[in-house]
Order: C-alpha cells, then structure tokens, then sequence
C-alpha cells in the first residue's frame, strides 16, 4: 500500500479532500462524508419539530407563532393569544376577576367584548358596545318601560326628562316614563268634538275629552300656547288621569276655577302647565 497524505477540509456543511489518496484511504473519506452527512439530515428533521405547547387558531396567529397550520390544543388547554396552550380560565365573564380582563371569550379572561353573548354573567351590562365594552344599553330599544331612555354618555337606561325623549312625544316626567301613543287622548282650542280625539284630530273640550278616556288611555295632552276651558270649570269626577301640555296657560271664566275634582278647586282662574305632570285626584 502506498503511503499517502490526504487533507481533510471542511467548510459549512461542504466535505472537501484535498490531496490524491489511494483506495483503502477513499474508503475511509466516503464513510466519514457519510456520516457527516446523515448528522445533517438529522439535524434538519430536529429543527423541524413543533413545540407540543405551542398552537394558534387563525393564519395570522400561526404565521406570528411559526406554526404552518391551525394547531388546537391538547388535554382540554385553551390557546391563548401569544399562541400558548394554557388551563382555562373562565366559562363565564363571572369568573373573570381582573378589571384588566373582566370578559370571557373562548375560556379566556381578556380585556374586549366582540359580541353581546360575550358579556353574559356581567350584572347589568349585557350589551356588548362598540368600543368593547359591556354596557347596560346601547339604544332605546334595549331599556324598559319604567326607564325608557339610554343615556349617551352613561350607557345605561333611565328615565325620560322631556318629550323629545319619547317616541309619543309625551313623557310623564314625574314617572320618568314616556306615554304610549294609543293611551293619549288630544285636545286643542281648533278640534271637534267628534271621534275619540286622535293626534290627527283632537277634541275641543275637556269634558269630551275625559269622556274618551278610561283606565287604559289615560293620558290627556293639552295642545297650544293657550286653552280656555269655557264658561264652567273642568269636573274630572275622581278620575285618575294624566294631563299634560307644553307650556300651556289654561283659562277659564272669569271669577271662577278652571278644574275641580270632586272634593276640590282650582286655586285660581288660569294654571300654567309645563312639563310636571297633574294628577286630577291632586288640588289644582
């Protein structure tokens, strides 16, 4: 056999002999090169092995958390946000006692709502708002007849202070409740005693007015700057009803009360109503 020297380099994952070598010396290269190669390989299925904790439920979560594919969670963990698999935290935000991350979605406390069913388990806020948080309402439609109103800045449902505030266009400010449309009975000094005194077409008179009422529609809606009641005072009979107007001067004869109830009279001849309501059970 002859003797030679062979040099050995090697440079990144690329085996370089340099020098000429003789058979039995190439065999024992090839092996080495072998070798070298195979721990390569080895090296390259390693690396591409996931962490069995990781896991991400959307492309854009898997691509921040290098996962190529929807990866869930295993043994009943959740998937957190930075793409951890961790131990549920909440079933409902009832459980959720960090003011940080009061709601929970998918078992996890976390800061915003993104849905309304979200905020189930939050006392008196079941709404989800716009800007992720749960609020007692978002619109009229969402609060109750004894608080009809949802209030902008709070987000929560209250009475009514004005008319405006009602779809009728009648709040009973001492109720703080707006008066439904089909309970109002209209009058003003151009309508007709005729038909049951409609918002198109309001009585003249009072007496006929009361007369329309009952214990449903029991609302009587005085409209004008001004009324006169005529010549005779205003007998309401005991009746409990609600009158309101805008501001309007009611009169009557001179010298005489404008309304009486049955057990007392008006203290004077004109009464101005604004925007409290009056029983007629109360003294005018």
């Amino acid at each position: 056999m002859q003797n030679t020297h062979a040099g050995v380099a090697v440079s990144g994952m690329k085996l370089t002999v340099a020098a000429a070598i003789d058979n039995t010396a190439r065999v024992g290269v090839e092996t080495l090169f072998v070798r070298a190669v195979m721990g390569v390989l080895l090296l390259a299925v390693g690396c591409t092995k996931t962490n069995p904790n990781s896991c991400c439920t959307s492309a854009d979560q898997c691509t921040a958390v290098g996962l190529k594919d929807i990866t869930d969670c295993k043994s009943g963990n959740v998937c957190d946000p930075y793409g951890a698999c961790v131990k549920p935290q909440c079933s409902t935000a009832a459980d959720c006692s960090s003011p940080d991350a009061p709601i929970c979605i998918g078992q996890l406390c976390v800061p915003k709502c993104t849905m309304d069913a979200d905020c189930t388990g939050i006392a008196g806020t079941p709404y989800c708002a716009s800007d992720g948080t749960c609020v007692a309402c978002k619109d009229d439609s969402e609060c109750m007849a004894d608080k009809p109103v949802c209030d902008a800045s709070e987000r929560a449902c209250r009475g009514c202070v004005a008319d405006t505030e009602c779809a009728s266009g009648m709040c009973l400010e001492q109720q703080g409740a707006c008066a439904n449309a089909s309970d109002i009975v209209y009058v003003e000094s151009s309508g007709f005693d005729s038909g049951t005194c409609t918002e198109p077409a309001p009585c003249l008179s009072l007496g006929y007015a009361i007369q329309q009422s009952s214990g449903q529609r029991d609302v009587i809606r005085i409209r004008g700057v001004s009324y006169n009641v005529g010549a005779n005072a205003v007998n309401f009979s005991l009746k409990t009803l609600f009158v309101d107007g805008d501001n309007t001067i009611v009169t009557g004869a001179a010298s005489k009360p404008v309304f009486t109830s049955g057990r007392a009279r008006s203290r004077s001849r004109a009464s101005r109503w604004g925007r409290p309501v009056a029983r007629t059970s109360q003294s005018w």
